[in-house]
């Protein structure tokens, strides 16, 4: 009780540091806490899976770069392993999805999955109603989230209810909700909103079986469930047998090396040239690792200036800690006071961190597109997380200073003297370290919105301005040309083309035969299936060769881009062959149809005439006003032609932009980051300032008396501050210089690391800094000499 009470009066008695530090700690609790549950949660992904951890993809592949497989492999598969659930999954190719009820009510499905009947053996998700595991054994079945669910029948009981499912490749197809699942919770990778059988595929899409069926058509992602008696390595072992059996190698015409890979390790675990399904997200390892650094850095920080600002107060306070030893108390009695004294603020840091932190979160959420909610904090291993953050705190910010003033004699704190050389270095240290996490910082900030905005602003080869886009149902793609003179009499629209894809999230690739110059190989490229006008259009021009001759639909030819053409081995283009007798007609230049993460990849056009999924429209308004109008129009064209289905549509260059939504988080993200931390530091050295300035007051006003100038007593105040910056300075450079150098090697396409980054970051930390200790130097710089000389 009566430690408690010192401590009690040291906070009152401080109250300028007091202030400090309770702001400092709980921005750094704050922000550690907040930082480090959502770390832990992204970790933790799809662990709610019951026996998540026996769960694998199946490749065709022996690296990791793909997920795809084709269905004669999984044929192959089920009947070589007929005790393995195996499973498989399709992109989704159909664009919007709307499910309809009998009073033509529209319900968008964001995400839906297309799969088979196994799936819910392998992903046992939990059920509201229904049987996920024999919920798509007929093809007409669809399985529902218990959101949507609710938001089409309310609290009706949906099982057996049908359902019209409207899409690219789908016309009011009658479906049947056969089980609903609870809805999964935010650290779920998969992101489907509805499942459907691949059945479905084959029935409604007429060139979708066919070319389902071979062994080049990888369009599907597998994963199969190991029972727990089955060793991993031996399955891996089967499956190298089975890849070399005569099987595989006579139907195959490439290297087939069949390879699991565990599902617990595909979210954070998988390289950057890893393609997966649409409905499957893949998190980023590296961003995690540099939140949990971020977290933890501002936490020391913090921490830092508890203890700077505490053992800048010695002189101060040698005298009380004094007392305290010659009555009696040891070590550990004078750290129990700056325990207590440390505990008593924490309990502030701790109601004020209670208040701030769901605020926190929605700032958060709203920065990297996620949902969490308080619940978050709620969850037992984040509890434990968030006690052991306080716990560390209370160790640091009460320990350190307890054991730097119980390291000296009673006498030697009496007597007063002047601060040793050991302790205004050790203050110098601490504030060198703050400073050099803000300077790195903010030089990776100024590297990363350097690379971005050359991303952002790079021509990708194409027309991406003014051009608004949406999926068409299976109505309107049959009669491509009707609607274009529908839409062509709006006017503000200039031109319109067709695709079977969005031109850029492309999914479909394509593994075919080509025959050339004697010689038979297996070559792999993007497939868009495109109509004849879509080069001019996007004003993707030809280097050789000609545009389709045909009119319509078919594969017969192709038109590939210069890359494809490069990496094939194909001089003469007009004497390969591929599929058989589909030929090459002609090539364009190349273009960027990924993000700078990638190089240009191989790209091959095929005729789509009027079977199409995707209708782009070019437009020529001038302003906002003139834009808006004329989607109005277009939107009250689409009414009157497809009432049924709502006109949702998105435009070119903002899917662009989106390519780059991450890297534009993570700029975010280090944004506030770098800010937090100098203001974290600059808190530290603006209550180091106010102890300088008292310490040297009097010799200030000696000083003054002698003649010295504001602009030397500033000088004088402002030195030691400024070597911290050029020490912090030198360290942080060349760290920081190394971290973004193995970030660029991330980008195809990288911007230089330019020399003058580094020295502006400097500079801004320096800047901040002397605006903070400044007006204390002034202050005391200002100040009349004889009440400093009266000081003491």
């Amino acid at each position: 009780m009566k430690n408690l009470k010192i401590a009690f009066r040291n906070l009152l008695k401080n109250k300028a540091v007091s202030v400090i530090n309770l702001l400092g700690l709980t921005l750094g609790i704050v922000i550690s806490v907040l930082l480090l549950s959502y770390v832990r949660q992204e970790k933790d992904t799809d662990k709610f899976i019951k026996d998540y951890e026996n769960i694998y993809m199946l490749s065709q592949s022996d690296d990791i770069t793909s997920s795809h497989i084709s269905r004669p492999a999984m044929t192959l598969l089920r009947d070589r392993f007929p005790e393995i659930h195996i499973t498989h999954t399709s992109d989704d190719l159909a664009g919007q999805v709307f499910l309809s009820d009998d009073m033509g009510n529209s319900f968008k499905v964001k995400h839906l999955l297309n799969t088979d009947s196994a799936f819910f053996n392998v992903f046992q998700f939990d059920a509201v109603a229904g049987d996920p595991q024999h919920a798509l054994d007929v093809t007409s079945q669809i399985v529902l989230k218990e959101s949507l669910a609710k938001k089409i029948f309310g609290n009706q009981n949906p099982i057996g209810k049908t359902l019209r499912l409207s899409s690219s490749f789908y016309s009011n197809e009658p479906v049947e909700v056969s089980a609903v699942l609870k809805d999964f919770p935010e650290n779920s990778a998969w992101m489907f909103d509805a499942a459907i059988s691949m059945r479905l595929n084959d029935k409604a899409i007429s060139w979708y079986k066919s070319n389902a069926d071979r062994w080049g058509a990888g369009n599907y992602t597998a994963f199969c469930r190991l029972p727990s008696l089955v060793d991993p390595d031996n399955f891996r072992l089967q499956l190298k047998e089975l890849s070399e059996s005569p099987e595989v190698r006579e139907n195959a015409s490439w290297k087939i090396a069949f390879s699991i890979y565990p599902y617990s390790q595909l979210f954070l675990h998988t390289p950057k040239e890893f393609r997966s399904a649409t409905t499957l997200k893949i998190g980023s390892l590296q961003t995690l690792n540099v939140l949990e650094l971020i977290a933890v850095l501002i936490l020391l920080m913090a921490c830092i200036n508890y203890v700077n600002l505490v053992s800048a107060q010695r002189q101060k306070r040698n005298k009380s800690v004094a007392i305290i030893k010659m009555l009696g108390s040891q070590t550990w009695g004078v750290v129990q006071v700056f325990l207590f004294e440390a505990g008593l603020l924490l309990l502030a840091v701790l109601g004020l961190s209670i208040f701030f932190i769901p605020l926190a979160l929605d700032f958060f959420n709203e920065l990297m597109d996620t949902h969490y909610t308080a619940s978050l904090f709620f969850i037992p291993q984040n509890i434990v997380l968030a006690t052991a953050i306080f716990g560390f705190t209370l160790l640091i910010t009460g320990l350190l200073p307890g054991l730097i003033f119980s390291r000296y004699p009673s006498l030697h704190l009496i007597k007063p003297m002047k601060d040793k050389q050991g302790c205004s270095l050790s203050r110098g240290i601490l504030p060198v370290l703050q400073f050099s996490v803000a300077i790195g910082l903010i030089a990776c900030l100024f590297v990363i919105k350097k690379q971005n905005d050359m991303m952002l602003n790079q021509n990708p080869g194409y027309q991406r301005e003014q051009v608004v886009y949406t999926t068409l149902n299976s109505d309107f793609a049959q009669h491509a040309q009707s609607l274009t003179n529908e839409f062509k009499s709006i006017p503000g629209i200039v031109d319109i083309t067709f695709a079977d894809a969005d031109f850029v999230a492309v999914k479909q690739n394509w593994r075919v035969n080509l025959s050339y110059d004697a010689e038979e190989k297996m070559i792999e490229f993007v497939k868009i299936g495109v109509s004849p006008n879509f080069f001019d259009f996007f004003g993707l021009k030809f280097t050789s060769g000609e545009n389709f001759i045909k009119t319509e639909s078919n594969f017969d030819e192709v038109i590939f881009n210069q890359t494809a053409i490069r990496e094939f081995g194909i001089d003469d283009f007009e004497k390969a062959r591929m599929m058989g007798e589909s030929r090459i007609v002609g090539v364009i230049e190349d273009f960027n149809l990924k993000s700078a993460h990638y190089p240009v990849s191989p790209v091959g056009f095929m005729n789509s005439g009027e079977v199409t999924s995707y209708i782009y429209l070019k437009t020529n308004t001038q302003n906002y006003t003139q834009l808006k109008n004329l989607m109005s129009s277009i939107e009250q064209k689409w009414n009157e032609l497809s009432p049924y289905i709502p006109f949702e549509y998105k435009f070119l260059d903002e899917e662009w932009d989106a390519l780059y939504k991450k890297e534009t988080q993570f700029q975010k993200l280090l944004t506030h980051a770098g800010w937090i931390s100098i203001f974290i530091a600059c808190l530290g050295l603006f209550g180091l300032s106010m102890f300088v300035a008292e310490q040297r007051t009097k010799e200030i006003g000696i000083r003054k008396i002698n003649g010295a100038s504001i602009s030397e007593i500033l000088t004088l105040l402002n030195t030691s501050f400024i070597k911290w910056i050029v020490i912090a300075f030198v360290i942080a450079t060349p760290l920081a210089y190394y971290a973004m150098a193995k970030w660029l090697e991330n980008f195809a396409y990288k911007t230089a690391l330019s020399w003058w980054i580094f020295p502006l970051a400097g500079l801004v930390a320096l800047l901040v800094a002397l605006v903070t200790v400044s007006w204390q130097s002034w202050r005391a710089a200002t100040k009349n000499p004889v009440e400093a000389l009266r000081y003491e």
